[in-house]
């Protein structure tokens, strides 16, 4: 959209009422399903703590990105944790539109007179890859960004690349590690003055125009989201193969690590890559069904769960077609594929790693390691998993099974 300069496409509903095919059955489901929904661990700990409660997660287990990837725990850490925050800043939780669980947090700087819907991934990247431990200044530059129309990973990304490309001589920036300077370098970037020309178009464009190497952080030029790979492998294959680039969405692989499951944290063998091609399956029907990725507790999404044949049953009374667990996952393997040959022909590049991710990072006494070999090997185990050749190329075998036979002549 944004190459075609197109800003949104907005649609008018001529009533708030939504028909369905089956409505007794949806209700006599919704019956059942409400009350277990909110009384459904995932959910509670969404609404005691929202997102925030994973920076003191995070922190204890070492996987909290901090210093443009550099470390993996940050000093100060819990100024900005979910604790301090509560008790400090909290004003109120907040829903989407029906939903129970409540997970959003309305946080307030008295300091600066904002309010800001804070979550995870704005108080890592913000503040753990710029070093920022400050909530005031950390709830100023989210509240900064938001009005600007900036996306706070790739944003916290671009800063911390941008403060280290000057710390190497290829910058020069009033900007520092902590929160000194960010805010005027933010404004820079949205409206291109000065080094926030350079900056602007991402980490990737401005690595590339800088000629700076190991400190531009980026697959596919998406800027990462705040989970290590290092420390949680199943990432390192989540964000090597997500086709938007290193989108912790593509497969949720993070819960999958933070969980313990498939091996644990550590682990990258066959069955993490089960697991992560099981979770990048559900991602698929996630969000075909517009349905939060929050629920994959609810929905019972994890490896070895009933979510494919839950999410075919809701369907199914929705839109009055037949769906089953089975036709379900086919539609989603369709999604991935499809999307896999669109890359393919968009020339987005293989599948790969920043290569500040095979550098060793400390966190306490343990030495974390990702090697190009288990990188490697669990990609050839993907591949194989989805009938792809060794290059992550469909085949045509698969192609056709999945009725995808289109893709296999140039249009």
């Amino acid at each position: 959209m944004g190459a075609k300069r197109l800003k949104a496409v907005v649609f008018v509903p001529e009533r708030r009422g939504v028909d369905v095919a089956m409505p007794e059955k949806l209700a006599e489901f919704l019956k059942k399903f409400v009350p277990y929904f909110v009384g459904e661990k995932s959910v509670k700990a969404l609404f005691e703590g929202g997102t925030p409660r994973l920076v003191e997660i995070a922190n204890q287990m070492g996987f909290f990105p901090t210093y443009n990837w550099r470390r993996v725990s940050m000093n100060g850490w819990e100024r900005i944790a979910w604790p301090a925050l509560r008790r400090d800043y909290f004003v109120k939780p907040a829903a989407c539109l029906h939903c129970p669980a409540a997970c959003h947090r309305l946080v307030r700087s008295k300091k600066y007179g904002v309010d800001v819907d804070i979550e995870y991934e704005t108080i890592f990247a913000l503040g753990g890859l710029t070093g920022c431990a400050d909530p005031d200044e950390l709830i100023r530059l989210n509240d900064l960004a938001d009005r600007l129309g900036m996306d706070t990973i790739s944003l916290g990304g671009v800063l911390a690349f941008a403060i280290e490309a000057a710390e190497d001589g290829k910058l020069k920036l009033e900007a520092e590690w902590g929160c000194g300077g960010l805010a005027k370098l933010i404004e820079d970037i949205a409206y291109r003055r000065g080094v926030g020309d350079i900056l602007a178009d991402g980490v990737k464009i401005a690595a590339e125009r800088l000629g700076v190497g190991e400190a531009a952080v980026h697959v596919r030029g998406l800027e990462p989201a705040g989970y290590d790979p290092r420390v949680l492998k199943g990432m390192a294959l989540n964000y090597a193969i997500g086709y938007r680039g290193a989108d912790h969405l593509a497969t949720m692989a993070y819960a999958i690590d933070i969980g313990g499951y498939a091996g644990g944290p550590q682990s990258l063998g066959e069955e993490k890559v089960r697991a992560v091609a099981h979770m990048e399956e559900a991602s698929a029907v996630f969000d075909s069904l517009v349905l939060c990725k929050f629920g994959r507790g609810v929905y019972d999404m994890y490896p070895g769960g009933r979510g494919f044949e839950i999410a075919a049953e809701l369907l199914t009374y929705v839109t009055g077609e037949d769906w089953s667990a089975k036709s379900l996952r086919e539609a989603a393997l369709r999604i991935i594929n499809l999307t896999r040959v669109l890359n393919l022909k968009m020339g987005a590049g293989p599948d790969g790693l920043p290569e500040r991710f095979f550098k060793p990072v400390r966190f306490e006494e343990r030495e974390y390691v990702l090697t190009r070999g288990e990188l490697e090997a669990a990609l050839r185990s993907y591949y194989a998993l989805r009938g792809w050749d060794e290059e992550g190329r469909p085949r045509p075998e698969t192609l056709r099974e999945l009725q995808l036979d289109f893709l296999l002549s140039p249009p």
